[in-house]
């Protein structure tokens, strides 16, 4: 039992004197190196925000102009906007307009499918 004791002074004292012992310090240069790489991804992850902001901002942008170009078409035309016009090049107009509708809410769709992927992986 006393060898036991002796043990757990011994212990007691070697723990007290490293508690005494100061704190090591890391190397400046990698201290410096683990801030440039925290401001770094902090960037990063601003540009990705700012990056699908705008993207949504252009899609939508996209989709105003193509819905007044269509209507500025129709009158300049003196068609009404709600008749479709056929066998005249004002059908291809909407057809035309009509695609771009689609295919804006097909980059929609592919970019959400990306930003969920992406936040499954992060």
């Amino acid at each position: 039992m006393s060898e036991r004791m002796n043990l757990d002074q011994e212990l007691e004292a070697l723990s007290l004197a490293l508690e005494r012992l100061p704190t090591p310090m890391p190397p400046p240069a990698l201290v410096a190196r683990v801030r440039r790489l925290g401001h770094l991804e902090l960037a990063g992850r601003a540009d990705e925000k700012l990056n699908r902001l705008l993207l949504a901002f252009v899609i939508f942008f996209a989709w105003t102009v193509n819905v007044v170009a269509f209507a500025a078409v129709r009158l300049l035309s003196g068609e009404s906007l709600l008749r479709m016009a056929t066998g005249s090049p004002f059908s291809w107009s909407a057809g035309y307009f009509v695609s771009a509708w689609l295919s804006g809410a097909a980059v929609l769709i592919l970019v959400g499918i990306h930003v969920r992927r992406e936040r499954g992986l992060a």
